[in-house]
This record gives C-alpha cells, sequence and structure tokens, in this order.
C-alpha cells in the first residue's frame, strides 16, 4: 500500500486556474467527470486534465477492488490518512464533507506540500463507482502553488462537479494508458494506475505462501530535459526506498527499450520488511524527455525462471505517441 500511495504521491503536481468550464468533462478511462478549471484539456499521459500553458493539473487515481477496500479505510480515517501523507510531505490540515450534485458525500482533505522551493496547497477527495463500495474506488486531486491564491471554495466548486459512473473494466483503463505492452504467460494485467501505469503479476503455487511476482510499467508525467538513462535509473531506485532498498547489482547493461536507449538492471535488495528481494529495472527516456520504466520484483530467486518473459514483455512496450 505504501508503494501505491508514494506513485501517487510522486505524481501530485498540479497548478489549476481560478475559473471553470461549464460543462463536466469525463476523464479517459474512467466514469468520472467534472468540470475542469478553464484553460485545461484532456491529459495524454495520465488520467485527468492539463494545462499546457503552466502544467496545472487534475488526476484521477483508480484503486482496483481487490486494494480499494483497504486503501478507502485508511482515506476514511482522518488519523491515519494524516500521518501517512506527512511522510511525503503532504501536511493535511483539515477535512470537510460536502456533497456533489448528483447526491454523492464525499469528504474533502485540504492541506499544503512543499516541493523544492514551492509551496502547494492541495486538496482529495475519493469516491466509489458509483457510490457502490466493493467495485473500486478513484481519488481526484488538485493541486495549486501557493501564490494562485487558490481558494477553498474554489475547490470545493470542482469536486461538488464530480459525476462518478459505472465502474470501469480493465480493458478500458489499459487502453487509456500511453502506452502499449504484451500480457505474456504466467502474467496477468491486474491493476492500471493512475492512467500512467499498469501492474502484471506471476502468480506462486498454489500452495506457496509467497507474494506474486510483480512487473509495473509505469510512464511519468514529469519531463527530465538534461537527464541521462542512468541517471533516471539512480533516481527511481531513490524513489522506492521506501518500500525496497537496493543492495547488490549484479548487472547493468545498455539496451533498447521502449525504442529508445535505455538501461537494464539486475540486482537484489531488501523490501521494508528485510526480506531479500531480486529486482530487473528498465529505464528510458522517451522523445519528450520524460521517464518510462519497467520493474519485475520478487522474492530472491523467484525472478530467474522468469527472466526471458520480463525481458519479452520489455521489448513489447511501445508509447502510443510514437
Amino acid at each position: 500500500m505504501r508503494f501505491v500511495f508514494g506513485l501517487l504521491v510522486t505524481l501530485l503536481v498540479f497548478t489549476p486556474s481560478v475559473f471553470a468550464d461549464p460543462a463536466p468533462q469525463t476523464v479517459a478511462g474512467t466514469p468520472i467527470a467534472l468540470t475542469p478549471p478553464a484553460g485545461f484539456k484532456p491529459a495524454k499521459d495520465f488520467s485527468g486534465f492539463i494545462n499546457p500553458q503552466t502544467d496545472a493539473s487534475i488526476l484521477v487515481i483508480i484503486f482496483p477492488p481487490e486494494t480499494a477496500e483497504k486503501i478507502a479505510a485508511v482515506f476514511e480515517d482522518a488519523e491515519q490518512f494524516t500521518a501517512i501523507m506527512k511522510t511525503y510531505n503532504f501536511t493535511i490540515t483539515g477535512h470537510e464533507t460536502a456533497v456533489t450534485s448528483t447526491g454523492l458525500p464525499i469528504t474533502v482533505y485540504s492541506g499544503t506540500q512543499k516541493d523544492g522551493d514551492t509551496s502547494y496547497d492541495k486538496w482529495a477527495t475519493m469516491v466509489s463507482a458509483e457510490g457502490i463500495s466493493g467495485q473500486g474506488f478513484y481519488m481526484i486531486t488538485l493541486q495549486a502553488p501557493a501564490s494562485a491564491q487558490f481558494s477553498a471554495v474554489q475547490a470545493l466548486a470542482v469536486f461538488r462537479s464530480i459525476e462518478a459512473g459505472a465502474w470501469n473494466s480493465l480493458k478500458l483503463q489499459v487502453a487509456a494508458l500511453p502506452f502499449t505492452y504484451e500480457t505474456l504467460a504466467p502474467f496477468q494485467t491486474k491493476a492500471a494506475l493512475m492512467g500512467a501505469a499498469v501492474t502484471l503479476e506471476a502468480a506462486s503455487e498454489p500452495d506457496s505462501a509467497d507474494k506474486p511476482v510483480t512487473l509495473y510499467i509505469i510512464r511519468d508525467t514529469q519531463p527530465y530535459l538534461s537527464a541521462t538513462a542512468q541517471q533516471l535509473q539512480t533516481l527511481y531506485l531513490a524513489s522506492i526506498r521506501q518500500v525496497f532498498t537496493i543492495q547488490t547489482i549484479t548487472q547493468e547493461k545498455t539496451v533498447t527499450f521502449a525504442r529508445y536507449e535505455g538501461r537494464r538492471l539486475a540486482g537484489t535488495g531488501k523490501d521494508n520488511d528485510g526480506n531479500i528481494q531480486d529486482i530487473i529495472l528498465y529505464t528510458a527516456l522517451d522523445s519528450d524527455s520524460k521517464m518510462i520504466y519497467l520493474q519485475a520484483l520478487g522474492k530472491s530467486g523467484t525472478l530467474t525462471p522468469l527472466v526471458s518473459t520480463i525481458d519479452a514483455i520489455a521489448r513489447s512496450v511501445v508509447l502510443k505517441t510514437d
């Protein structure tokens, strides 16, 4: 769960305008519609809207049924949610209830977050598909730099415009991703995240207590204009230290990934419970200077019989903009 929240917070960078368009717009890959501020357009890299002039954005995060209940429980526990968000420099200062235009009750958290020298005002809420628990949940976030003086009243207007339809199938969520890939046995696609990432799993033996091998494909939304694939690899490993710390690199080489020159790393490390884990990590920088990754992670020894399949999935990754 902490990985999901870490990835969530990493991608929450918004600077909304204070004016709203008159009609709700559907967020691609989701059944969520809302009224974004003026100047926002549907994003190509994630589920939400972006202002191309300011890089301001609104993000809709999808949590599938198998994880949604646990995450929703954390969200509904103000003390626990506040504590978790504080570890990511998101300081929650309050929360209030509201009702959407379709009569859906919501809780809206508000607070601030520091990113370097910039301070942001941030709001977040969560809704379920058609308001029915057990079908998956959507978190909608909005963030603005303090200098924009975006008020709570304006933020609540965006949240009150939310309309939630029936739960979208995983197939539709995957179709909205900014890349394509092949699902090769024994891996199965399990979830699409934030319209920018996908999770695959290779199940353990039926009687095994081991967690399944997980594979993530992620395209970042932030451009890195002067970064190299080597630097991206280092940056990514640093970003997941709360769930995995690399200890030994057994192989590292230049490869073609997502049709770009990139890096492939194999190694071992420990997860946050102290368990030895193996990792295979592909990284590359695309023509828009945005990072794309493929990460496979599993208990020590479990990746070995899957290496050829993991490499084949990596070779199949293609960005839709290419």
